[in-house]
């Protein structure tokens, strides 16, 4: 079991704040500050977000 992984379920519990948090974390090592980035907007996406616009 990964530590960091592990400190964030107890911090958050099972809530959608902890999954957002996971999925950056792998997203991260896998893809680094792009793959977090990837991560987040497709959250802001399925949240409703308008994101298309943005230039950064």
């Amino acid at each position: 079991m990964d530590i960091l992984l592990e400190e964030v379920r107890r911090a958050f519990g099972n809530t959608a704040e902890s999954k957002l948090a996971e999925c950056l974390i792998q997203a991260y090592r896998e893809g680094g500050p792009r793959g977090a980035r990837r991560a987040l907007l497709e959250y802001l996406k399925a949240l409703g977000v308008d994101v298309e616009d943005r230039e950064d």
